[in-house]
């Protein structure tokens, strides 16, 4: 399913379908909407939305909608970055046998890449490079906010709350790309939990005695196994890496 994101001139905005053939799915005007429709193209009009309200918009009427917008945009991110630890630690909760059974798998592709491959700190990631060029958007337009504001400022900063939306939605579409990746990963555990191969995936304490008759249980205390071994150095280092992310986008 294809979706257009629009940004009026007013400051309203709409999530529309763009399939040909979907004449019953209504515009979207939510913020929810935004915040969880990924979107294929975006596009500024001019003009204002149909609404009556928007004809004629007063200058603290505007410097309020702007408010508004950067507040909405700024609570995102204290849910993107949740979302992302939360779905780093399912990642890192899966057996590493079955993360390397969708190594070469497409959909696991980012999720792989974020969680298990890349090793630089998150400020220097380009993951993250739209989530910090946002963040720095902000200070800049809140404090070019005027009641008295001439139609051309205007048409400017409705561009770069325009910006800011494409922004923040195509955060959306990443971190959907993420979850979905995990989702797929995860799902192959429980497949793989019904067949045999499972014994090989997930390291059990040994059943073998030793020289005293007690069983083995090196297993019980922790990975033995060099894939359990490989999995907490990963993990170790995912967790060096992220030091410091929650603090710079969660908003208090």
């Amino acid at each position: 399913m294809s979706y257009e994101l629009v940004t009026y001139q007013c400051l309203h905005f709409k999530i529309v379908s763009q399939h040909p053939y979907n004449f019953y799915e209504e515009d979207d005007y939510s913020i929810e909407g935004l915040l969880s429709t990924p979107t294929d193209s975006q596009r500024r009009s001019n003009t204002a939305c149909d609404a009556a309200e928007c004809e004629d918009i007063s200058g603290v009427e505007w410097a309020k909608r702007v408010n508004e917008a950067i507040a909405k945009s700024k609570t995102y991110f204290s849910l993107a970055v949740n979302r992302y630890l939360d779905i780093g630690f399912r990642y890192h909760n899966i057996p590493m046998g079955c993360r390397f059974v969708t190594l070469n798998d497409p959909l696991c592709r980012l999720a792989h890449q974020q969680f298990g491959v890349e090793i630089c700190a998150w400020d220097d990631d380009d993951f993250f490079d739209c989530w910090q060029d946002t963040l720095r958007t902000f200070p800049d337009l809140a404090c070019k906010i005027s009641a008295s504001m001439d139609e051309d400022s205007r048409i400017k900063m409705a561009k770069v709350v325009h910006e800011i939306r494409v922004a923040v939605n195509g955060i959306v579409g990443r971190m959907l790309e993420l979850e979905e990746g995990v989702r797929r990963i995860d799902g192959l555990q429980q497949d793989l939990k019904q067949t045999e191969l499972w014994s090989d995936i997930v390291v059990k304490p040994s059943m073998k005695r030793g020289r005293t008759g007690r069983r083995d249980t090196r297993a019980l205390r922790g990975p033995v196994s060099p894939g359990d071994v490989f999995a907490r150095a990963t993990f170790k280092a995912w967790e060096g890496r992220i030091a410091g992310l929650w603090d710079a986008f969660y908003m208090t």
